[in-house]
């Protein structure tokens, strides 16, 4: 097992949980079976492939969750990589955390037990499926140190870095902008009618596609 363990999921802070769900329902995501490990509200979205996870609490930026099992024995593991560890948090016996932070600020959450049911239908969204999680850095070259000390094996090209794992694409560059999430959509047509019908908001420049998740993800989606 690599450093961070196993991906879980895209972790996104919610206001409303219910209006975020409501609209990844709209573009034909589907939702997962959770579990109660947490004492607040929690959903989870998927496009078959990757899963977003909406928090109504306990974390406060957009974040990569991994299931490492026996987390609390690798503490000393992650530290000694030079790994900038905080937040530990070292609950019952089936739920230990604690949170890493890449050089660019994103935050990592590790985790010992899965929170939901992986079981879905092998069925994208009107958005298609998740091509990567773009993400930026001042450095981009720490930044793919950290991301291959967890366990992501790294291909650059004259523009970007992309990093992988089972289950995330990261697609890394030079810059500071939000994370963004890239989509490749077979029928941007159906798409955009659904978008008109159901008075949702979004851009279009050329072939791309801009929409904006209540909780203020960026979803671009390419024809």
């Amino acid at each position: 097992m690599n450093i961070f363990g196993r991906f879980l999921e895209l972790s996104m802070p919610v206001r409303d949980i219910r209006e975020s769900l409501e609209w990844y329902r709209l573009l034909g995501f589907q939702e997962c079976a959770v579990g109660d490990i947490y004492d607040y509200h929690y959903a989870v979205v998927t496009d078959g492939r990757v899963f977003i996870g909406l928090h109504s609490a306990g974390i406060e930026d957009i974040c990569l969750t991994f299931v490492r099992p026996e987390l609390s024995l690798h503490i000393k593991e992650l530290q000694a990589l030079g790994l900038d560890v905080s937040d530990i948090y070292r609950g019952d016996e089936c739920f230990h955390q604690l949170i890493l932070h890449d050089p660019a600020g994103l935050q990592v959450r590790l985790i010992e037990a899965r929170t939901f049911s992986p079981s879905v239908e092998d069925r994208a969204p009107l958005t298609g499926q998740i091509r990567n999680l773009g993400i930026s850095a001042r450095y981009p070259d720490e930044a793919r140190d950290f991301w291959q000390h967890g366990g992501f094996s790294a291909h650059d090209d004259d523009e970007s870095i992309e990093l992988l794992t089972p289950g995330m694409t990261l697609r890394l560059h030079a810059g500071t902008s939000a994370p963004q999430l890239n989509f490749l959509c077979p029928d941007k047509h159906t798409l955009i009618k659904l978008l008109i019908k159901e008075e949702q908001r979004y851009q279009q420049r050329g072939e791309l596609i801009s929409l904006t998740s209540p909780e203020g993800l960026r979803l671009n989606v390419l024809g």
